[in-house]
């Protein structure tokens, strides 16, 4: 049982690019302050853990929470859009199964034949279909609770500092302030240069979105701004080394991301789907 339980908490730190169980234990217990969304990932993890083990997939390969961060994140965006009931529980783990085959899938094919990760692509194919698939689902359509005060409050700060910790936090489909300082306070105890790079990431894109759209407000507190936090990480400090060279790709890279984002932001809309992390995924397996 201690096995299997370090394998599902190894989940939660590979979606911020880090390791270690006491990480896991951290971003768990923070996601679990809005209870909705974070009882949902966990039921949409287990459920793909519970898949892998079933198909008698490797242990090794399950140990890193490689195959698993991608079914999470569809379970927190199940999570996110409707309340937990039986009919949701069902969903979120018939959707945390579609997500780990998917994973696999685009995981094996991508390494096969381009030779590039797999980042969180099957939880944007997956939560779209989701999405997509619940607009017939009239007993799911319910909204999910909303955030407590502590959860919504901007504790009085500027636009340009709250909207870098809302975006941390929307990552996890928890946009909230106080989450997104303890998001970035687990970022930065495990790694100073994924800290940097997130705030270089998030203030690049954000003031080129304030250039093009006239309003600094509107930059800033755009939530989507995780787009930019992610795409830095992941050039300038974890697939590319860490350098002056690979600082400066992941700033090019945030520059074309601002175009990616909006165009996505206007398409998607007319289907009703959220753009997710599809800027992050298509900019950095790119430059990747």
């Amino acid at each position: 049982m201690k096995q299997h339980a370090k394998a599902i908490l190894h989940s939660y730190p590979e979606i911020l690019f880090l390791q270690g169980g006491a990480t896991g234990v951290a971003i768990l217990a923070v996601t679990l302050l809005n209870p909705n969304v974070g009882l949902a990932g966990v039921i949409s993890v287990v459920a793909a853990y519970a898949l892998a083990r079933l198909i008698n997939m490797d242990k090794e390969f399950l140990a890193s929470g490689f195959y698993t961060y991608n079914p999470l994140l569809v379970g927190l965006s199940v999570g996110y859009l409707f309340r937990l009931a039986p009919l949701t529980v069902f969903f979120a783990i018939a959707a945390g199964m579609l997500a780990f085959v998917v994973t696999a899938f685009l995981a094996h094919v991508l390494r096969t034949y381009l030779v590039l990760p797999v980042l969180s692509l099957p939880f944007v194919v997956v939560s779209s279909l989701v999405y997509l698939a619940s607009l017939r689902y009239s007993n799911l359509l319910v909204a999910a609770p909303g955030s407590t005060r502590l959860l919504a409050s901007d504790w009085n700060l500027p636009v340009w500092l709250s909207g870098f910790f809302l975006s941390f936090g929307a990552i996890l489909f928890a946009p909230s302030v106080l989450v997104g300082a303890i998001f970035s306070l687990i970022v930065f105890r495990a790694s100073r240069i994924l800290f940097m790079l997130a705030i270089v990431g998030y203030y690049a894109g954000a003031c080129m979105r304030w250039l093009m759209l006239g309003s600094g407000t509107q930059a800033f507190a755009d939530p989507y701004s995780f787009n930019f936090i992610l795409i830095a990480m992941a050039v300038g400090g974890v697939f590319l080394v860490p350098s002056l060279g690979s600082y400066l790709v992941a700033l090019v890279a945030v520059g074309t991301a601002t175009i990616v984002l909006d165009a996505a932001v206007v398409f998607l809309s007319y289907c009703g789907l959220p753009v997710f992390t599809l800027p992050f995924n298509l900019i950095s397996l790119g430059f990747i």
